[in-house]
Protein backbone atom coordinates (compact mmCIF):
# COMPACT_ATOMS: atom_id res chain seq x y z
CA UNK A 1 0.00 0.00 0.00
CA UNK A 2 1.22 4.04 -0.72
CA UNK A 3 -0.08 6.54 -0.59
CA UNK A 4 -0.71 7.87 -4.76
CA UNK A 5 0.11 11.98 -4.71
CA UNK A 6 -1.63 12.39 -8.12
CA UNK A 7 -5.34 11.45 -6.84
CA UNK A 8 -4.76 11.74 -3.58
CA UNK A 9 -5.29 8.16 -2.72
CA UNK A 10 -3.98 5.07 -1.17
CA UNK A 11 -3.10 2.53 -3.80
CA UNK A 12 -3.13 -1.01 -3.10
CA UNK A 13 -2.07 -3.81 -5.59
CA UNK A 14 -2.19 -7.74 -5.04
CA UNK A 15 -1.67 -10.67 -6.53
CA UNK A 16 -4.84 -12.88 -7.41
CA UNK A 17 -5.50 -16.54 -9.57
CA UNK A 18 -5.63 -14.64 -12.88
CA UNK A 19 -3.62 -11.27 -12.24
CA UNK A 20 -2.61 -8.83 -10.47
CA UNK A 21 -5.29 -6.28 -8.65
CA UNK A 22 -5.34 -2.27 -7.65
CA UNK A 23 -7.63 -0.79 -5.08
CA UNK A 24 -7.74 2.76 -4.10
CA UNK A 25 -9.16 3.98 -1.08
CA UNK A 26 -9.08 7.67 0.80
CA UNK A 27 -9.35 6.18 4.40
CA UNK A 28 -7.74 2.68 4.17
CA UNK A 29 -11.02 1.19 5.31
CA UNK A 30 -13.48 1.68 2.33
CA UNK A 31 -11.60 0.04 -1.09
CA UNK A 32 -12.75 1.25 -4.64
CA UNK A 33 -13.57 -1.76 -7.02
CA UNK A 34 -10.84 -3.61 -8.19
CA UNK A 35 -9.11 -2.89 -11.57
CA UNK A 36 -7.00 -5.74 -13.10
CA UNK A 37 -3.52 -4.11 -14.19
CA UNK A 38 -1.61 -7.30 -15.13
CA UNK A 39 -2.87 -10.30 -16.51
CA UNK A 40 -1.44 -13.89 -15.88
CA UNK A 41 -1.00 -16.17 -19.09
CA UNK A 42 -2.77 -18.70 -17.43
CA UNK A 43 -5.07 -18.63 -13.79
CA UNK A 44 -1.99 -19.86 -10.87
CA UNK A 45 -4.10 -22.62 -9.90
CA UNK A 46 -3.77 -23.96 -13.49
CA UNK A 47 -0.31 -23.45 -13.95
CA UNK A 48 1.80 -26.82 -15.42
CA UNK A 49 5.29 -27.87 -15.39
CA UNK A 50 7.39 -25.33 -17.43
CA UNK A 51 4.54 -22.93 -17.90
CA UNK A 52 5.71 -19.00 -17.10
CA UNK A 53 4.39 -17.41 -13.86
CA UNK A 54 4.45 -14.08 -11.87
CA UNK A 55 4.33 -13.15 -8.18
CA UNK A 56 5.40 -10.94 -5.69
CA UNK A 57 3.65 -7.37 -7.13
CA UNK A 58 5.14 -3.48 -5.69
CA UNK A 59 4.26 -0.40 -8.00
CA UNK A 60 7.04 2.43 -7.35
CA UNK A 61 7.80 5.36 -8.45
CA UNK A 62 11.50 5.09 -8.48
CA UNK A 63 12.03 7.62 -10.55
CA UNK A 64 10.46 10.58 -8.86
CA UNK A 65 9.97 9.37 -5.46
CA UNK A 66 12.58 9.23 -2.94
CA UNK A 67 11.15 5.59 -0.89
CA UNK A 68 8.29 3.15 -1.71
CA UNK A 69 5.36 4.89 0.49
CA UNK A 70 3.93 7.48 -1.84
CA UNK A 71 3.53 6.65 -5.59
CA UNK A 72 2.85 9.06 -8.85
CA UNK A 73 1.27 9.33 -12.19
CA UNK A 74 4.20 7.07 -13.42
CA UNK A 75 6.90 4.31 -12.19
CA UNK A 76 7.00 0.68 -12.83
CA UNK A 77 5.45 -2.66 -11.76
CA UNK A 78 8.08 -4.41 -10.04
CA UNK A 79 7.38 -8.60 -9.89
CA UNK A 80 8.84 -12.12 -9.73
CA UNK A 81 8.70 -14.27 -12.92
CA UNK A 82 9.88 -17.73 -13.39
CA UNK A 83 9.30 -21.57 -15.05
CA UNK A 84 6.71 -23.25 -12.94
CA UNK A 85 7.74 -25.65 -10.72
CA UNK A 86 11.45 -25.30 -10.44
CA UNK A 87 12.82 -22.72 -11.94
CA UNK A 88 14.46 -19.63 -9.85
CA UNK A 89 12.38 -16.04 -9.40
CA UNK A 90 14.02 -13.60 -11.49
CA UNK A 91 13.09 -9.96 -11.12
CA UNK A 92 10.92 -8.35 -13.93
CA UNK A 93 9.21 -4.82 -14.07
CA UNK A 94 6.96 -3.21 -16.78
CA UNK A 95 6.79 0.76 -16.78
CA UNK A 96 3.18 1.84 -15.62
CA UNK A 97 1.59 5.26 -16.23
CA UNK A 98 -1.65 6.46 -14.88
CA UNK A 99 -4.61 8.04 -17.58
Amino acid sequence: VSFHKRISEYSMIYETNVGFLSQTSTDLINWKDPKTIFSFPQPQSQRESGDIWHSYPTLLSDTTEENDQTTQKMGNLYFSTGIWPNGAHQPAKKAFQLR
